[in-house]
């Protein structure tokens, strides 16, 4: 394997569930030509959709993938990543009341990786990711039934240090 290839893979690593053409060539730079180069390699299977194909890594190819890359390259990644699902929870936030049908199927495809990108961003002092993440998807959550976005948004709105409510002690 290339270079170029080792590169794009270990970027490619951070997506969880799945990703579309546009979105791993906004976090990875990824060109097109190199995808389909890794999907005849076999280290990227693509799933065909009439309206966008979804690519995704078997799960031991992502864990060794992501095991390649250094501390300083996986920040750098899970930041872009975190960047591109802030702009896909911002344009769902404008869209989903005209297509609410599409962008419900949407969401629902890529909550690993809006998942990934939460956790990430509550895991990094001073990210606010998970903030406008939770801004901008609340909607679509409530309405969907997501429970564990409650979770989310309470967590992503708490001050830095401030610790649980389960967590401090009941008065005496």
């Amino acid at each position: 394997m290339a270079g170029k290839e080792r590169d794009a893979l270990r970027k490619l690593a951070v997506f969880r569930g799945g990703f579309t053409a546009p979105a791993a060539q906004t976090v990875t730079q990824a060109s097109w030509e190199l995808l389909d180069t890794l999907v005849m390699q076999s280290l990227v299977e693509v799933d065909p959709d009439p309206e966008e194909p979804r690519y995704r890594l078997l799960e031991p190819i992502r864990q060794f993938a992501w095991a390649l890359s250094d501390a300083a390259e996986r920040d750098a990644i899970e930041r872009r990543h975190a960047a591109w699902v802030v702009g896909l929870a911002k344009q769902a936030s404008r869209e989903v009341l005209l297509d609410q049908a599409r962008w419900t199927e949407r969401l629902e495809a890529e909550h690993a990786n809006i998942e990934t990108a939460i956790e990430w961003s509550l895991a990094t002092p001073g990210d606010q990711s998970a903030l406008r993440i939770a801004g901008y998807l609340g909607y679509d959550w409530f309405s969907t039934g997501h429970g564990e976005a409650l979770d989310w948004v309470e967590r992503a709105s708490r001050e830095p240090g401030e610790r649980h409510p389960a967590s401090v002690p009941a008065p005496s």
